[in-house]
C-alpha cells in the first residue's frame, strides 16, 4: 500500500469529493433528470438529502471511513428519503457493474460512471487495485468499460 499506512490527504479529499458527486448524480437520475451532469449548483433537495458527513475514522490493520447523511429534515418527506435511496442505488449499482449485465443499474447514467471512475483513481494511485478494490467491491475498469459503451 503506502509507507506507514498513510495516504496523501489530497487523494483522500479527492476520493470523498468524487463519492459525493456520484451520490448527487444518482439522486438527480432518481428525480428524473435527463442527465446528471449539470452546470451550477445542484437542486436544493439534492444538496439537503445527499449531504454526506464524515462520521468517523478508524485505523488498525486498514483504514475505515464512516460517512452518514444528516438526519431527515421536513423537506425530505416531500421527496421520500432521497439520500438513503441514492446510497442504496449507488452501492447496488457498484455491485451490478462488477457483474457486467450490459445495462446501467437503476439510478445510473454516464455522469455517475464518470464520478465513480474519478473515485477509483485513489485506488489505482495506491496500487491497491488487484482486480477488485478492497471492501468497496468495485473496480475502476468496470466503470471505464461502461463509460465507453454508454457514449
Amino acid at each position: 500500500m503506502t509507507a506507514g499506512h498513510r495516504i496523501p490527504f489530497r487523494l483522500f479529499s479527492a476520493y470523498g469529493h468524487a463519492l459525493q458527486i456520484a451520490l448527487d448524480r444518482v439522486a438527480l437520475v432518481l428525480l428524473g433528470a435527463p442527465y446528471s451532469v449539470i452546470r451550477g449548483r445542484r437542486p436544493a433537495e439534492v444538496e439537503a438529502a445527499c449531504n454526506l458527513q464524515l462520521a468517523g475514522l478508524m485505523a488498525g490493520g486498514s483504514m475505515t471511513v464512516e460517512c452518514e447523511l444528516l438526519p431527515p429534515g421536513p423537506q425530505r418527506s416531500l421527496f421520500g428519503d432521497l439520500g438513503q435511496q441514492g446510497i442504496e442505488c449507488l452501492v447496488a449499482g457498484i455491485h451490478a457493474l462488477e457483474e457486467d449485465a450490459g445495462v446501467l443499474p437503476a439510478g445510473y447514467d454516464r455522469g455517475v460512471l464518470l464520478a465513480l471512475k474519478d473515485a477509483g483513481r485513489l485506488f489505482q494511485h495506491l496500487r491497491v487495485y488487484q482486480g477488485r478494490c478492497g471492501q468497496a467491491g468495485w473496480s475502476p475498469p468496470a466503470c471505464r468499460n461502461h463509460v465507453q459503451t454508454v457514449e
